[in-house]
């Protein structure tokens, strides 16, 4: 990842978006369900007592969550700012491990440390080179133990689409023709097929690939509208998908934020 990628990334994220309003005060059905099916997710795989690493940790949402979980936590990621808010707010928590800065695109792991469960949290999402995503996949796989799991954060492209035909003004706009971000689009877009492929080039296993959202963002104010019981079911219908299914996968490519598992 060359540096001006780097300084669009950390221009994004101190500048024009706060991570920390989709995932701590966001109080919206569409960015609700997202954390909840996450949190099932990292709650199957994350045991109290064992040590989690998480790779593009933003300010450390996940790291909160995972410390209330009862998990030693190791946080990473490459925007400075980041990792500050980060050091700041867990530094006197017994389990914390502190949190660094690291660029896991260009530079190998730092440690020889190794944890149960990896969350690869942001960096696929901003890698549009292919070899740059096996890169980042090799690195991670050095911190994981024998039997420990990787959990990887993508973005199906077809959700991007759904995003530019709704919001024709949205920075994050993709060709409609090819599904390939426009040049000032700082994200990056993948299929299930592709993290398979990126995962086997990696010589790891993938266990299921997970929708966290689904539609959502196609459902949009629909989600607002659904009375609290109509809510809770659309809740556990994604919860359960995310357990498994006949059609996890299919929706997974369709959602607007998934994850692959794999060890």
């Amino acid at each position: 990842m060359n540096i001006s990628d780097i300084d669009k990334i950390e221009n994004f994220y101190t500048k024009i978006y706060n991570e920390d309003e989709r995932l701590e005060k966001s109080l919206d059905r569409r960015h609700f369900t997202e954390k909840a099916v996450k949190e099932e997710i990292i709650k199957r795989y994350a045991t109290p007592g064992e040590y989690v690493c998480e790779i593009g940790a933003g300010k450390g949402y996940w790291v909160g969550r995972l410390l209330e979980m009862g998990c030693y936590v190791k946080a990473y990621d490459i925007v400075k700012e980041h990792v500050d808010v980060i050091n700041e707010r867990y530094t006197s928590h017994p389990r914390f491990l502190g949190a660094k800065q690291w660029n896991i695109v260009e530079v190998p792991p730092e440690t020889k440390d190794v944890f149960d469960l990896v969350l690869v949290s942001g960096p696929i999402y901003h890698t549009k080179n292919i070899k740059d995503k096996e890169r980042i996949i090799d690195n991670s796989k050095k911190m994981l133990s024998c039997g420990g799991y990787m959990l990887i954060d993508f973005l199906p492209p077809v959700n991007a689409a759904l995003e530019t035909l709704l919001n024709r003004t949205t920075p994050n706009a993709v060709s409609l023709t090819t599904l390939k971000p426009d040049e000032k689009n700082i994200f990056s877009y993948d299929t299930v097929a592709d993290m398979n492929y990126l995962c086997r080039n990696s010589s790891m296993q993938v266990v299921r690939a997970i929708p966290l959202d689904g539609i959502s963002r196609l459902l949009g104010k629909r989600l607002e509208e659904m009375s609290e019981e109509s809510f809770e079911e659309y809740l556990g219908f994604m919860k359960r998908t995310a357990a498994g299914s006949s059609f996890t996968e299919s929706l997974a490519d369709l959602s607007e934020h998934s994850v692959i598992v794999s060890k």
